[in-house]
């Protein structure tokens, strides 16, 4: 448009004709120009590949040092995205950080809270945990009421209901025996608590924390020792919860709100258990969380484990 001409350029007695890559130039004065092109080309691929061999070339012959790649967050995070940490590391990929686009990682040597409303993805999460977990883990699983990790029944130590929790009671016992017994027959050279996370990795999961506490009726103060002694020995507990729930005052309950790690999911000022202040800009989605440990926030693009 003659406007948009005048607008940016100024006046001119030049009329600018329809052809590719022609256009006016203030200087001195306004005058014509022919834009060109780096490569003569066929198409469109055949311009991308002629240009890319002038990239390749400049940077084949470039003796300076490389420069960083300007990290750019995937559509999705798939497993392959992630570094993985040895088994020993007892740390879990669990998605990518959205500002330096690295792993992060979920350390199960600690308490870890996942919280977060209705479909924002705490079992998703969980499974990540799960199905990256070595076959010589110990996976002791407590399902919630609707069975969100029911596929997982046949892969690890499963349960499901308050007759269940009898027998993970007794599983958790027998596993804390053999630890405290192993330290007590070692050379105690290294403290006790080098010493567990040199064992192979132990961890309960518990889908549902509310629906657990009220399945353990009765035992909350029998099981929040144990779950105290667990943790002592370097057995992990993973629990998920929606905002707004744990408000009792027993011991068990008092054990799973005393926390400092975990992963928030959805509107993170829903919840109270982290000190969480996101931008004015951001808008919950499925795949995007805030990772805590030990009090320090993470925001991240979290692994879809259905892929």
């Amino acid at each position: 448009e003659s406007s948009d001409v005048t607008a940016v350029v100024g006046r001119t007695k030049y009329k600018l004709p329809e052809v590719k890559g022609r256009a006016f130039i203030k200087q001195s004065d306004v005058n014509v120009m022919q834009c060109f092109l780096p490569v003569a080309y066929e198409d469109d691929i055949s311009y991308i590949k002629s240009l890319s061999a002038i990239v390749d070339r400049i940077a084949n012959g470039n003796t300076a040092p490389k420069a960083k790649c300007i990290p750019i967050l995937p559509e999705s995070v798939t497993p392959d995205l992630l570094t993985m940490l040895p088994a020993s590391s007892h740390k879990i990929a669990i998605g990518l950080d959205c500002q330096n686009v690295e792993t992060v990682y979920i350390d199960l040597t600690i308490k870890q809270f996942i919280v977060g409303g209705a479909q924002t993805g705490k079992s998703n999460v969980l499974k990540c945990i799960i199905d990256q977990l070595p076959e010589e883990a110990g996976r002791y699983v407590f399902d919630s009421r609707a069975g969100d990790l029911l596929a997982y029944k046949d892969k690890v130590n499963y349960y499901s209901s308050a007759d269940d929790l009898t027998r993970l009671i007794q599983d958790i016992n027998a596993l804390c025996g053999t630890r405290l017994s192993q330290y007590e027959y070692s050379s105690k050279e290294i403290s006790s608590s080098e010493f567990y996370k040199a064992l192979e990795t132990q961890v309960i999961i518990i889908e549902d924390v509310e629906n657990f506490i009220l399945s353990a009726k009765g035992k909350e103060r029998e099981l929040s020792e144990l779950l105290r002694i667990a943790r002592d020995v370097g057995i992990g507990v993973v629990y998920t919860c929606v905002p707004g729930k744990l408000r009792g005052f027993d011991d068990l309950t008092r054990f799973f709100k005393d926390v400092d790690s975990g992963i928030v999911l959805g509107r993170p000022t829903d919840q109270t258990y982290f000190a969480i202040r996101p931008d004015r800009t951001f808008v919950p989605k499925i795949d995007i969380g805030f990772s805590v440990e030990r009090g320090r926030v993470n925001k991240m693009m979290i692994m879809n484990g259905e892929e």
